[in-house]
Protein backbone atom coordinates (compact mmCIF):
# COMPACT_ATOMS: atom_id res chain seq x y z
CA UNK A 1 0.00 0.00 0.00
CA UNK A 2 1.16 3.26 -0.98
CA UNK A 3 2.45 6.05 2.01
CA UNK A 4 0.41 8.74 2.25
CA UNK A 5 2.75 12.14 0.83
CA UNK A 6 2.57 15.08 3.18
CA UNK A 7 0.78 18.26 1.06
CA UNK A 8 -0.27 21.73 2.13
CA UNK A 9 -3.19 23.23 1.93
CA UNK A 10 -3.18 26.62 0.17
CA UNK A 11 -6.41 27.13 0.20
CA UNK A 12 -9.28 26.34 2.21
CA UNK A 13 -12.79 27.82 1.03
CA UNK A 14 -16.27 27.46 2.21
CA UNK A 15 -18.83 26.18 -0.89
CA UNK A 16 -21.54 25.37 1.35
CA UNK A 17 -23.01 25.84 4.31
CA UNK A 18 -20.81 22.37 6.00
CA UNK A 19 -18.82 22.39 3.22
CA UNK A 20 -15.24 23.07 2.51
CA UNK A 21 -13.01 22.29 -0.78
CA UNK A 22 -9.35 22.44 0.27
CA UNK A 23 -6.41 23.01 -2.46
CA UNK A 24 -3.11 21.83 -1.69
CA UNK A 25 0.37 22.62 -3.06
CA UNK A 26 0.19 19.67 -5.75
CA UNK A 27 -0.71 18.81 -9.15
CA UNK A 28 -2.45 14.99 -9.99
CA UNK A 29 -2.66 13.18 -12.98
CA UNK A 30 -5.94 12.55 -12.15
CA UNK A 31 -9.55 11.69 -13.88
CA UNK A 32 -12.67 13.02 -13.01
CA UNK A 33 -14.26 10.31 -10.57
CA UNK A 34 -10.90 8.98 -9.53
CA UNK A 35 -10.35 9.93 -5.32
CA UNK A 36 -7.78 10.26 -2.42
CA UNK A 37 -6.96 8.13 0.51
CA UNK A 38 -6.94 11.48 2.90
CA UNK A 39 -5.47 11.35 6.38
CA UNK A 40 -5.34 13.83 9.36
CA UNK A 41 -2.24 12.63 11.72
CA UNK A 42 -4.22 11.22 14.85
CA UNK A 43 -7.83 11.25 13.30
CA UNK A 44 -7.42 8.58 11.26
CA UNK A 45 -7.76 8.54 6.79
CA UNK A 46 -11.15 8.69 4.58
CA UNK A 47 -11.54 8.43 0.63
CA UNK A 48 -12.46 12.03 -1.02
CA UNK A 49 -13.30 12.43 -4.45
CA UNK A 50 -10.84 14.48 -6.35
CA UNK A 51 -12.69 18.08 -7.06
CA UNK A 52 -9.54 19.14 -9.23
CA UNK A 53 -6.44 18.29 -10.52
CA UNK A 54 -4.20 21.23 -11.31
CA UNK A 55 -3.56 22.22 -8.22
CA UNK A 56 -4.92 19.62 -6.59
CA UNK A 57 -8.35 19.87 -4.35
CA UNK A 58 -11.08 17.63 -2.63
CA UNK A 59 -14.31 18.65 -1.24
CA UNK A 60 -15.38 17.87 2.94
CA UNK A 61 -18.41 18.07 4.30
CA UNK A 62 -18.48 18.32 7.80
CA UNK A 63 -20.39 15.15 9.21
CA UNK A 64 -18.07 13.22 12.07
CA UNK A 65 -15.26 13.45 13.85
CA UNK A 66 -12.55 13.17 10.81
CA UNK A 67 -14.20 15.42 8.89
CA UNK A 68 -14.99 18.11 11.51
CA UNK A 69 -11.35 17.96 11.76
CA UNK A 70 -10.24 18.21 8.09
CA UNK A 71 -12.74 21.22 7.63
CA UNK A 72 -10.46 23.11 10.45
CA UNK A 73 -7.66 23.36 8.20
CA UNK A 74 -6.30 26.28 7.56
CA UNK A 75 -3.56 27.67 5.12
CA UNK A 76 -0.81 26.05 5.44
CA UNK A 77 -1.68 23.12 7.55
CA UNK A 78 -0.38 19.98 6.31
CA UNK A 79 -2.12 16.75 5.63
CA UNK A 80 -1.60 13.57 4.08
CA UNK A 81 -2.52 11.76 0.40
CA UNK A 82 -2.11 8.85 -1.29
CA UNK A 83 -3.99 7.93 -4.85
CA UNK A 84 -5.38 8.53 -7.12
CA UNK A 85 -7.13 5.45 -7.32
CA UNK A 86 -9.97 4.00 -8.92
CA UNK A 87 -11.33 4.37 -12.17
CA UNK A 88 -12.71 7.76 -14.08
CA UNK A 89 -15.73 9.05 -15.85
CA UNK A 90 -15.28 8.37 -20.07
CA UNK A 91 -14.95 11.61 -21.75
CA UNK A 92 -16.80 12.21 -25.22
CA UNK A 93 -16.38 14.82 -27.71
CA UNK A 94 -19.52 16.16 -29.60
CA UNK A 95 -21.86 14.53 -27.63
CA UNK A 96 -24.62 16.10 -25.60
CA UNK A 97 -23.79 15.01 -21.41
CA UNK A 98 -26.42 15.17 -18.88
CA UNK A 99 -25.21 15.77 -14.82
CA UNK A 100 -27.27 14.60 -12.39
CA UNK A 101 -25.62 15.65 -9.10
CA UNK A 102 -27.04 14.93 -5.39
CA UNK A 103 -25.77 16.68 -2.52
CA UNK A 104 -21.89 15.82 -2.15
CA UNK A 105 -21.78 14.20 -5.67
CA UNK A 106 -21.34 17.37 -6.95
CA UNK A 107 -17.95 17.27 -6.34
CA UNK A 108 -16.54 14.81 -8.59
CA UNK A 109 -19.40 16.06 -11.27
CA UNK A 110 -17.96 19.41 -10.77
CA UNK A 111 -14.46 18.65 -12.36
CA UNK A 112 -16.09 16.33 -15.30
CA UNK A 113 -18.31 19.57 -16.25
CA UNK A 114 -14.99 21.24 -16.80
CA UNK A 115 -13.46 18.45 -18.73
CA UNK A 116 -16.52 17.80 -20.88
CA UNK A 117 -17.32 21.62 -21.74
CA UNK A 118 -14.05 21.53 -24.05
CA UNK A 119 -15.85 20.26 -26.57
CA UNK A 120 -19.62 18.63 -25.38
CA UNK A 121 -22.74 20.05 -24.73
CA UNK A 122 -23.18 19.79 -21.04
CA UNK A 123 -26.51 19.60 -18.73
CA UNK A 124 -26.40 19.31 -15.25
CA UNK A 125 -29.01 18.61 -13.12
CA UNK A 126 -28.24 19.98 -9.21
CA UNK A 127 -29.74 18.75 -6.04
CA UNK A 128 -29.76 19.78 -2.17
CA UNK A 129 -31.61 19.89 0.25
CA UNK A 130 -31.49 23.55 0.75
CA UNK A 131 -29.97 26.09 -0.73
CA UNK A 132 -27.13 26.91 1.70
CA UNK A 133 -26.56 22.78 0.84
CA UNK A 134 -25.70 23.31 -2.73
CA UNK A 135 -22.32 22.81 -3.46
CA UNK A 136 -20.29 24.89 -6.42
CA UNK A 137 -23.34 25.54 -8.53
CA UNK A 138 -21.28 28.70 -10.26
CA UNK A 139 -18.54 25.51 -11.67
CA UNK A 140 -22.05 23.88 -13.02
CA UNK A 141 -22.88 27.91 -14.67
CA UNK A 142 -19.87 27.94 -16.04
CA UNK A 143 -19.69 24.60 -18.57
CA UNK A 144 -23.58 24.76 -19.62
CA UNK A 145 -26.30 24.93 -18.52
CA UNK A 146 -27.74 23.99 -15.04
CA UNK A 147 -31.14 23.12 -13.01
CA UNK A 148 -31.12 23.30 -9.71
CA UNK A 149 -34.12 21.25 -7.69
CA UNK A 150 -33.89 21.77 -3.29
CA UNK A 151 -36.22 19.50 -1.31
CA UNK A 152 -37.22 22.54 0.34
CA UNK A 153 -37.64 24.83 -2.55
CA UNK A 154 -35.52 26.72 -1.36
CA UNK A 155 -33.86 27.54 -4.57
CA UNK A 156 -34.31 26.51 -8.06
CA UNK A 157 -37.44 23.95 -8.36
CA UNK A 158 -38.69 22.16 -5.48
CA UNK A 159 -38.39 18.87 -4.98
CA UNK A 160 -35.96 15.56 -5.69
CA UNK A 161 -33.30 15.95 -8.24
CA UNK A 162 -34.57 13.27 -10.25
CA UNK A 163 -38.02 13.72 -10.42
CA UNK A 164 -37.40 15.78 -14.04
CA UNK A 165 -35.26 13.49 -15.66
CA UNK A 166 -37.80 12.54 -18.42
CA UNK A 167 -37.61 16.28 -19.62
CA UNK A 168 -33.94 16.00 -20.18
CA UNK A 169 -32.75 12.26 -20.80
CA UNK A 170 -33.80 11.66 -24.05
CA UNK A 171 -32.10 14.03 -25.86
CA UNK A 172 -28.54 13.33 -24.26
CA UNK A 173 -25.85 10.75 -25.27
CA UNK A 174 -24.66 9.70 -22.00
CA UNK A 175 -25.98 10.43 -18.37
CA UNK A 176 -23.08 10.53 -15.14
CA UNK A 177 -24.58 10.43 -11.93
CA UNK A 178 -23.00 10.53 -8.05
CA UNK A 179 -24.84 11.26 -5.02
CA UNK A 180 -26.78 8.84 -2.75
CA UNK A 181 -27.49 5.51 -3.79
CA UNK A 182 -31.37 5.77 -4.29
CA UNK A 183 -30.98 8.92 -6.15
CA UNK A 184 -28.48 6.65 -8.32
CA UNK A 185 -31.19 3.94 -8.76
CA UNK A 186 -33.80 6.34 -9.70
CA UNK A 187 -31.24 7.70 -12.29
CA UNK A 188 -29.94 3.91 -13.56
CA UNK A 189 -33.31 3.19 -14.20
CA UNK A 190 -34.42 6.24 -16.49
CA UNK A 191 -31.34 5.98 -18.38
CA UNK A 192 -32.19 1.54 -19.13
CA UNK A 193 -35.70 3.03 -19.88
CA UNK A 194 -34.64 5.19 -22.44
CA UNK A 195 -31.55 3.10 -24.08
CA UNK A 196 -28.89 6.06 -22.92
CA UNK A 197 -25.38 4.94 -21.89
CA UNK A 198 -25.04 5.96 -18.08
CA UNK A 199 -22.29 6.44 -15.81
CA UNK A 200 -22.69 5.96 -11.95
CA UNK A 201 -20.03 7.19 -9.40
CA UNK A 202 -20.35 4.96 -6.43
CA UNK A 203 -19.86 6.24 -2.50
CA UNK A 204 -19.13 3.41 -0.66
CA UNK A 205 -17.55 2.58 3.08
CA UNK A 206 -13.68 2.43 2.35
CA UNK A 207 -11.13 1.54 4.35
CA UNK A 208 -7.98 0.85 2.57
CA UNK A 209 -8.99 2.08 -1.35
CA UNK A 210 -6.91 -0.36 -3.16
CA UNK A 211 -9.02 -3.75 -2.86
CA UNK A 212 -8.09 -5.20 0.45
CA UNK A 213 -10.42 -4.68 3.23
CA UNK A 214 -13.97 -6.13 0.65
CA UNK A 215 -15.51 -2.85 2.78
CA UNK A 216 -16.78 -1.35 -0.43
CA UNK A 217 -17.76 -4.16 -2.43
CA UNK A 218 -21.33 -4.08 -4.54
CA UNK A 219 -22.25 -7.46 -5.04
CA UNK A 220 -18.77 -9.39 -6.42
CA UNK A 221 -17.62 -5.66 -7.40
CA UNK A 222 -14.90 -4.30 -5.39
CA UNK A 223 -15.89 -0.48 -6.03
CA UNK A 224 -12.48 1.12 -4.61
CA UNK A 225 -10.52 -0.61 -7.48
CA UNK A 226 -13.53 -1.38 -10.13
CA UNK A 227 -15.33 1.74 -10.10
CA UNK A 228 -15.82 4.14 -8.17
CA UNK A 229 -17.03 5.00 -11.23
CA UNK A 230 -19.13 2.05 -13.48
CA UNK A 231 -21.45 1.26 -15.95
CA UNK A 232 -25.29 1.42 -15.36
CA UNK A 233 -24.89 -1.81 -17.68
CA UNK A 234 -22.56 -3.45 -14.79
CA UNK A 235 -24.40 -2.21 -11.86
CA UNK A 236 -27.89 -3.82 -12.95
CA UNK A 237 -28.67 -6.92 -11.41
CA UNK A 238 -25.90 -6.18 -8.77
CA UNK A 239 -28.03 -5.88 -5.91
CA UNK A 240 -27.46 -2.08 -6.44
CA UNK A 241 -29.62 0.51 -4.28
CA UNK A 242 -30.61 -2.52 -1.75
CA UNK A 243 -27.59 -3.55 0.63
CA UNK A 244 -24.20 -1.76 1.57
CA UNK A 245 -21.39 -2.70 3.94
CA UNK A 246 -20.97 -0.46 7.37
CA UNK A 247 -17.67 0.11 8.66
CA UNK A 248 -17.58 -3.60 10.77
CA UNK A 249 -18.30 -5.27 7.02
CA UNK A 250 -21.91 -6.29 8.31
CA UNK A 251 -24.67 -6.06 5.36
CA UNK A 252 -27.08 -2.81 6.07
CA UNK A 253 -29.95 -1.89 4.14
CA UNK A 254 -29.08 1.26 1.48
Amino acid sequence: MDRPTKMTVTGADRVATDTIRLTLDATWDARPGQFAMVWVPGEGEKPMSVVASDPMAVCVRSVGPFSRSLCSRTVGDMIGVRGPYGTGFTLMKDANALLVAGGMGAAPLAFLANELALGNEVTTLLGARTADQLIMPEAFTNTGGLHIFTDDGSSGESGIVTSSLDRFIWDTDRVYACGPERMMVAVLDAALAADVPCELCVERYMKCGVGLCGSCHVGEICACTEGPVLSGERLNGTGFGRTARDCAGRRVPV
